[in-house]
């Protein structure tokens, strides 16, 4: 699976255009990488994701 699967995915299941999936799969991925960047013990504290 490459990164475009799953904008494909959410775009298809969500009636989204694969502009707004791909901005919405790439917020999710910035905000994974930071929490873990940013350490501490509980990344899912930190991760927020946002549902359509």
């Amino acid at each position: 699976m490459n990164k475009s699967d799953p904008i494909r995915m959410l775009a298809e299941k969500e009636g989204l255009t694969l502009k707004m999936a791909e901005s919405t799969v790439n917020t999710v991925f910035n905000s994974i990488e930071q929490a873990l960047s940013q350490g501490g013990p509980n990344i899912e504290s930190s991760v927020k994701l946002i549902v359509l």
